[in-house]
């Protein structure tokens, strides 16, 4: 039978901004067969670790041979406007209202409750920018890099033209290796003010420069077991010793623990005898 003519079909159920199952659709894209199945996992945090770890069960529980977890990141077709909104439950926002808590609150919170101060914070964004720029002029990330074409949408700062260009992907532009301390320690708290200028939070510690950026991206990692890598002459990057989390017992952040040892082989060439495509994505902005 032919496939049906591509159209609109208003009862299908998308998966956020990623449309339908992207983790089989990204196993397939890759060059799976069509007998690859997928799982598509939605966690909120750690849903990488998840994957990983979901993809290591199904070789050590259910005998895949091969099986693949990853995660995909798009914050891009997460921001305000391309999307309707968090619809919030009743009870549990007057039980457990960190449910819905932003995670620049929730940093600021953690920060004040365990004596994480302003100048630590931005003493380790300093020193991590400065170990991701020597790791990138050592070459030590080009090994787990695929090079990847895309288009861009780029900004004159002027006219405000929106034009799009054609880029490839080789490294990851986010980092700001001319970053100083100064830069850091002068920048103001996001929740520090409200829009009118007064007070909102006056022990606020985060702010652009330490914390994390908004960032589209996605990774990959291969899992079988030890024994057919042996076979295979794959060198193992890493062994899965398993997989835990646990949540902290206060009820007004998001804090989580995820304590995990899961590391995995490395990629090979050889992904067509995957059976399983597990990747996670999180729906909306953390």
């Amino acid at each position: 039978l032919s496939p049906p003519t591509p159209r609109r079909t208003p009862h299908h159920i998308t998966k956020g901004a990623t449309g339908m199952n992207i983790a089989r659709n990204a196993a397939l894209w890759a060059g799976c067969p069509v007998t690859t199945s997928g799982a598509t996992i939605n966690r909120f945090c750690s849903s990488g670790l998840q994957a990983v770890a979901s993809a290591a069960h199904t070789v050590l529980a259910e005998g895949s041979p091969v099986a693949i977890g990853g995660g995909v990141d798009s914050i891009s077709l997460c921001q305000p406007g391309m999307v309707k909104g968090v619809v919030t439950e009743k009870k549990l926002m007057k039980t457990y209202p960190g449910i819905w808590m932003p995670m620049i609150n929730t940093a600021d919170i953690v920060a004040e409750r365990y004596g994480v101060s302003r100048e630590d914070l931005d003493q380790y964004s300093l020193l991590s920018q400065q170990r991701t720029a020597a790791a990138q002029a050592a070459g030590l990330y080009d090994a787990e890099i695929a090079p990847m074409d895309t288009v861009m949408n780029v900004v004159d700062r002027e006219t405000k033209e929106v034009s799009r260009v054609e880029v490839t992907v080789t490294h990851d532009d986010c980092n700001r290796p001319d970053t100083t301390y100064e830069a850091l320690a002068g920048m103001t708290p996001i929740m520090r003010f409200k829009k009118d200028g007064s007070d909102l939070n006056p022990n606020a510690t985060v702010t652009a420069g330490n914390a994390s950026q908004l960032s589209d991206g996605a990774a990959a990692q291969v899992v079988m077991e030890e024994k057919l890598a042996q076979q295979k002459g794959i060198e193992a990057l890493g062994i899965f010793k398993g997989f835990g989390e646990k949540k902290h017992r206060h009820g007004d952040h998001q804090g989580r623990a995820t304590a995990a040892a899961a590391t995995v082989i490395t990629i090979t060439t050889d992904t067509a005898t995957a059976t399983v495509a597990t990747i996670t994505t999180p729906i909306s902005s953390p």
